[in-house]
Order: C-alpha cells, then sequence, then structure tokens
C-alpha cells in the first residue's frame, strides 16, 4: 500500500505461475493487496550465465493490463531490469 501510494505509476509483480499451493498463496496475497494477474505469456530471461530463463506471470496495480500496455511493460523489464535488447 505504501509503494502504491509513493508512486502514481502502475506498479508490476514477476510471479510463478500458480502451479502449486504456495505460488497460488502468493498470488492470492497480492490481489488483497490490490494486484491483478496478467493472463500473457511471460518469460524471465536468464539473470545471469549458464541460467535458464523462467516461466514466470506479470501481476499489476490498478486493473489488468491490455495486451499492448503488458508488451511495454514486458518490453521495459527486459530492457532496463534485464539488459536484453528487444
Amino acid at each position: 500500500k505504501e509503494l502504491k501510494s509513493l508512486f502514481n505509476k502502475t506498479l508490476c509483480l514477476e510471479v510463478e505461475k500458480p502451479e502449486n499451493e504456495l505460488a497460488k498463496r502468493r498470488i492470492e496475497f497480492y490481489e488483497r493487496n490490490g494486484f491483478f494477474l496478467n493472463a500473457y505469456p511471460y518469460t524471465q530471461p536468464p539473470i545471469s550465465k549458464g541460467k535458464n530463463p523462467v516461466p514466470l506471470m506479470i501481476m499489476s496495480t490498478g486493473k489488468e493490463l491490455s495486451e499492448s500496455e503488458f508488451h511495454i511493460i514486458k518490453n521495459t523489464l527486459y530492457k532496463n531490469v534485464y539488459k536484453v535488447n528487444v
């Protein structure tokens, strides 16, 4: 809640797919705190040499993202966080 009040922007989180009970509980926690699970496919690029990409999902504040909004966030993450050319 504090982060949402500090930033007047959409916040996003990478979360594990809801394939086990712990991942489902994490998603439910974020949903109770105003995040929405977006169903678009997302893969976290390898975070270091020798690591594999990880299939995840993106959660966002405010509302579910449109496909174009999702791609903007995905490309921003790839470029600014993971330094991957998009």
